[in-house]
């Protein structure tokens, strides 16, 4: 919820005036909202208005299958369903918010944890528990895997 909170404000950053770089507000303003949130400076916040990011009310979407996730419980296609909805719908560091391990999108990557290993550990997690549960929404619209 800090990610999505954080990335939900981002889109309210302050207008430029006419000396101002907007990068470099949007950095500015980045640092701010992490240390509000207490999120660390290898989780790449994605801005909303370009980048499609997490934010509060995408939330609500993905609970059910977050809830599943912790318990366990995710079928391999709601896995795969979950990930392409944090990689393509609602952007996030989805390896910080499952695992609390960041996947250092657009950082150094010599400094963040290796991807695929981060992903092998979300999936190995999601879908541990021999009985799943089945009745899970689409989260991903046309591109979901069920």
């Amino acid at each position: 919820m800090r990610v999505a909170k954080a990335q939900s404000e981002l889109s309210e950053i302050p207008e430029c005036d006419e000396e101002c770089e907007f990068s470099a507000k949007i950095d500015e303003f980045s640092a701010k909202l992490r240390v509000k949130y207490e999120i660390p400076e290898l989780v790449h916040l994605f801005f909303p208005g370009e980048d499609g990011a997490l934010t509060r009310s995408d939330v609500t979407t993905c609970k059910p299958h977050l809830a599943s996730f912790v318990k366990g419980k995710l079928t391999e296609n709601a896995m795969s369903d979950l990930i392409f909805f944090f990689e393509e719908c609602a952007e996030c560091d989805y390896g910080w918010i499952l695992v609390e391990r960041p996947m250092g999108f657009y950082n150094d990557q010599t400094t963040a944890d290796h991807m695929d290993d981060v992903r092998r550990e979300i999936e190995s997690i999601g879908t541990r528990s021999p009985s799943k549960n089945k009745k899970l929404p689409r989260i991903a619209g046309v591109c979901s895997s069920e």
